[in-house]
């Protein structure tokens, strides 16, 4: 059994391995006054993260040719507020990515390993 000591030297080290930054964004809904809405994008915190392509044994095929995926990992620190369907956003770039899956009840979490779409990719 890891110590609260041992678990804590894990989870920054798992936060140096972070080399870029990223903005959490949740929709926001604003009535327009005729019955229906705006949705805004709102940051709701800054976090350090790492993105990744899903790996998936190899590259999709389509018509034998390869095609991209737009199906990523993202690894945030352990204690961040984060649900699906939010939005994460690359700081310094203009990738932004749709939260399909937030896992849940993991034992020593050091990291949250987020699945995400990249919105703004086009696939070949």
């Amino acid at each position: 059994m890891l110590t609260a000591a041992e678990l804590s030297s894990m989870r920054d080290v798992q936060e140096l391995a972070h080399p870029g930054t990223a903005h959490i964004q949740r929709a926001t809904l604003t009535s327009d006054g005729m019955g229906g809405y705006t949705e805004a994008w709102v940051n709701v915190g800054t976090v350090s993260a790492r993105w990744g392509v899903n790996p998936q044994g190899r590259e999709p095929v389509t018509g034998d040719q390869l095609v991209s995926s737009n199906d990523w990992t993202i690894s945030i620190p352990y204690n961040s507020a984060v649900q699906a369907k939010d939005r994460i956003v690359q700081v310094g770039s203009n990738k932004i990515f749709e939260v399909t899956f937030v896992p849940n009840g993991q034992s020593y979490q050091t990291a949250i390993y987020l699945q995400a779409t990249m919105l703004n990719e086009e696939t070949t």
